[in-house]
């Protein structure tokens, strides 16, 4: 899963990046979204995996912790939506992703037939939890709602016929050593 939510990439604008201290791309249909997650070779994230990231192997209420504290994350009504990772402590320290809750609900599934806002806004409140799932209107644009990408195991992102989970094991750095591998937007060899 990415770490942050979803931005327009500088060098391709249709496509998504995933940076700290970007706005994040809202106003995108399902479709909008899952596209510009396919620009970079991934694709939204399914609702078990982006509530796995959040909840982690104690699989908490927040990202944070069972207990609310409206400092943590961008979810008090008084706020507006913050560049990405504004908020340092709203982190799953197992998954390394930021604002899993609040600042801006987001696009998962990775079928229509599957697709569900999560996580809830800014204004949310409490009620802005690892485990807040809405379905929406799948061709409707929503200015509250936003997206990240997730990098499957069984998905080829830099075509070289190797697979996401041998490229991005880096157990064995031999494997493809002086490759580029494009694991979370980095040459991780």
């Amino acid at each position: 899963i990415d770490a942050f939510e979803a931005s327009p990439c500088a060098a391709d604008p249709t496509g998504a990046c995933s940076f700290a201290l970007e706005f994040p791309w809202r106003d995108r249909t399902w479709a909008q979204a899952d596209a510009a997650c396919r620009v970079g070779g991934k694709r939204l994230c399914a609702r078990d995996e982006w509530e796995s990231a959040c909840r982690g192997s104690a699989k908490l209420l927040y990202p944070y912790g069972n207990t609310y504290n409206e400092n943590v994350c961008n979810t008090k009504a008084a706020n507006n939506i913050v560049e990405t990772g504004t908020f340092v402590s709203c982190i799953n320290t197992e998954s390394g992703a930021f604002d899993l809750v609040g600042n801006v609900a987001e696009w998962v599934g990775i079928t229509e037939g599957d697709a569900l806002v999560m996580g809830g806004e800014w204004t949310l409140g409490s009620s802005a939890t690892c485990t807040f799932a809405i379905p929406q209107e799948l061709d409707q644009a929503y200015p509250w709602v936003g997206f990240r990408c997730c990098l499957g195991a069984n998905d080829d992102i830099d075509g070289d016929g190797s697979l996401a989970s041998v490229d991005c094991d880096e157990s064995d750095p031999e494997r493809h050593p002086g490759a580029e591998e494009i694991c979370n937007r980095a040459d991780d060899d």
